[in-house]
């Protein structure tokens, strides 16, 4: 769920949106805003005792409940607070802010998106149910449905900044740069001074190229955003793009400090990204790492798998051939073999085996890198060296699906034959860690129904 402690607890979607669905909009003088600076500076219990008073008197302040409600499941709290809601909507079940907040803490579902749903077919004319209903969808990776209820809810409110920000960052998903741009330029425009508007712009003007105008933008940001390293690590590649190394090694360390294992969570949401087709929004997660963290060895891995995924060989040769200098390449057997497959996609299949061959002197009991040598030495039509090194495979894994395909091979290549399958596996497919639990499962239901036929 995405709450205004941005990384704490990731599972959103395009992981800018993380930070951007970040703070509500601070509708009450002073008090929101007053919660959300505690928050940032790591002042949970501050934060989330100063809403509950101030709620006490102002039950109907929307901005009030959505960030009471991320304080207390920032805090742990994520049940009790759920229970208390369903109990207070039972009690007020007239109270629209009360009952937008009880579907706000509904764990992400198809029962959320129905309970939007229905609630927003009694209330049509609520500017802000459309709103939370738009980030929703944005929340669940589903870009292009969020924005027709995001242009309802600027219809009926249209001096709303916050819409015109899920609207930039549904663009920015969907690959769209222009419109996410002047949906970002609207939403900052009208609030300069909201820090999670202010970073999203920030990364936006980065993406036009404009490095210098994103630091400008980015350095009152990760002043506010005291207990976040995401803004911090887009300054730093800020100072990276302008050459200004000493100062992108600061922010480097500014942004670990702040979110220990910042890189690794933004490869974790490129991989998302990625899985839902936002390519664009992948790269740029994963160059992030890269540029800041150049020894990130599964930041080149994720990219490369993209570019392989678009079929664009000669950036996926690019990237796995610095992913095999890091360290020497002495412990990179996947990059080795990433490398070969990348020759092979683009059909230059000497290269191809040269560098599966240099994966196995890496790791010399590779099994996976021993099955694509015999895929490729069958296509290439060394049918001896194909059959020994099958049989090689038999011998490592002789229960395994490998050793099953070992035998339905060889019997082609016995007779001089490359076997028809050989074509499609050796072709790219996007595998399975890329997927989401879902695409996954439904792989394995669909591998369980042939089965039984």
């Amino acid at each position: 769920m995405i709450g205004i402690n941005g990384m704490k607890y990731i599972g959103g979607p395009i992981l800018t949106v993380i930070f951007a669905l970040t703070t509500p909009l601070a509708a009450s003088a002073g008090v929101t805003d007053d919660a959300v600076k505690l928050f940032w500076k790591g002042e949970r219990e501050a934060a989330r005792d100063m809403l509950a008073a101030w709620l006490a008197g102002n039950p109907e302040d929307i901005d009030a409940h959505l960030l009471y409600c991320d304080s207390r499941i920032a805090l742990g709290e994520a049940q009790k607070v759920r229970k208390d809601y369903s109990d207070l909507a039972k009690s007020d079940p007239e109270s629209r802010a009360i009952r937008l907040a009880q579907i706000y803490l509904f764990a992400q579902s198809t029962l959320k998106q129905k309970a939007y749903e229905m609630f927003l077919d009694d209330n049509v004319d609520f500017a802000r149910g459309w709103e939370e209903f738009g980030k929703y969808l944005l929340n669940g990776w589903k870009p292009r449905m969020a924005i027709p209820p995001l242009e309802k809810a600027l219809a009926l409110d249209p001096d709303r900044p916050r819409p015109h920000l899920y609207i930039g960052l549904a663009q920015r998903a969907l690959g769209d740069l222009e419109q996410e741009t002047a949906a970002l330029r609207i939403a900052y425009g009208r609030m300069p001074d909201d820090a999670s508007i202010g970073l999203e712009m920030g990364v936006t003007e980065l993406s036009n190229g404009n490095a210098e105008k994103a630091k400008e933008i980015l350095i009152p940001v990760m002043a506010e955003m005291e207990s976040d390293g995401y803004a911090a690590a887009v300054h730093a590649q800020a100072c990276y793009r302008l050459g200004q190394t000493d100062d992108a090694a600061a922010g480097k360390e500014l942004a670990l400090r702040r979110t220990p294992g910042l890189f690794d969570q933004l490869v974790y949401q490129g991989i998302k990204a990625r899985s839902t087709d936002q390519h664009n929004e992948a790269v740029r997660l994963f160059q992030i790492v890269i540029d800041l963290n150049p020894t990130h060895l599964e930041a080149y891995m994720q990219l490369g798998i993209l570019h392989r995924i678009k079929k664009e060989t000669d950036e996926a040769i690019a990237v796995y051939t610095k992913a095999t200098e890091i360290d020497e390449g002495q412990m990179n057997q996947l990059a080795w073999r990433n490398l070969g497959l990348s020759y092979g996609d683009k059909g230059d299949f000497v290269q191809a085996e040269k560098y599966v061959r240099r994966s196995l002197e890496v790791d010399p009991d590779y099994l996976i890198g021993w099955v694509d040598l015999a895929r490729l030495l069958g296509k290439t039509e060394q049918f001896d060296g194909a059959i020994e090194t099958w049989n090689r495979v038999i011998g490592m894994a002789p229960y395994g699906w490998e050793a099953k395909e070992a035998r339905e091979t060889m019997g082609y290549l016995e007779k001089g034959e490359v076997p028809a399958q050989v074509w499609d596996k050796l072709e790219f497919k996007q595998p399975l860690q890329a997927m989401s639990r879902e695409e996954v499962e439904k792989l394995r239901e669909e591998a369980a129904k042939k089965k039984g036929q």
